[in-house]
């Protein structure tokens, strides 16, 4: 059907895919049959090319807040919280965090120290790093402990137990269960679609690099090599 240029809406994905599927079955057919054999090859599956759109901006602290108040669930809020004072990965690491990980101190300071098993890539593993934690997560840390009857001795938490629960078999933050959460919040931030979970991981390096932190520090904390 012929219509006016500005007329045209985007097709859908569903539509794309009919089509795909309508050109392969008639290329297909073609190269079965005796008139285009020579000339006309059989083809798989054709996949539709890739939408590119555009990255998100680094969501601010206080839409990252806005989300962690729109978590339903205890498991989600606590990821969420963790990686909004620390920036670490989701599943990587934030989902694989133990309490024999945390060194306790004087009320309101620990210390995390990344277990190798956990950290990304080579020169993070061989670093042996330890992140400071704010007393804004440390309190929250020993509230966490008291609801879970984690025992902390001596500034060791005596338990191996992960501080993020989950019934799942796969210890995973799943992204769509984030997006849901931004979705709820209300915060004027749209959650990129790569990956809505980083987000929190990307607000708190740019967060911090806009208030003027050492960018040697930063990079420290968020386990990169270079500044």
């Amino acid at each position: 059907r012929n219509r006016a240029k500005e007329d045209w809406e985007p097709r859908s994905d569903t539509t794309r895919e009919k089509l795909l599927q309508t050109a392969q079955r008639f290329v297909n057919w073609a190269a079965s049959e005796d008139e285009y054999r020579d000339f006309v090859k059989p083809i798989g599956k054709l996949y539709r090319p890739a939408v590119l759109r555009p990255r998100s901006t680094a969501p601010t602290f206080g839409q990252m807040a806005s989300c962690i108040e729109a978590a339903l669930d205890v498991p989600m809020k606590r990821a969420l919280l963790l990686m909004y004072y620390t920036g670490l990965r989701p599943t990587l690491q934030v989902m694989q965090l133990k309490w024999s990980d945390f060194t306790f101190g004087d009320p309101g300071r620990a210390m995390l120290k990344m277990r190798p098993e956990i950290c990304k890539t080579a020169d993070e593993k061989s670093e042996a790093r330890e992140i400071p934690i704010c007393p804004h997560l440390a309190l929250e840390l020993l509230d966490w402990a008291n609801q879970d009857g984690v025992l902390i001795k001596e500034g060791k938490a005596l338990s191996k137990h992960h501080l993020v629960p989950t019934n799942r078999s796969r210890r995973e933050l799943r992204g769509r269960d984030v997006k849901r959460a931004w979705v709820r919040s209300k915060a004027g931030w749209e959650p990129d679609w790569r990956s809505p979970s980083m987000a929190f991981r990307h607000g708190f390096d740019t967060g911090l690099l806009e208030r003027r932190a050492d960018s040697h520090a930063v990079s420290h904390l968020m386990g990169h090599k270079d500044t």
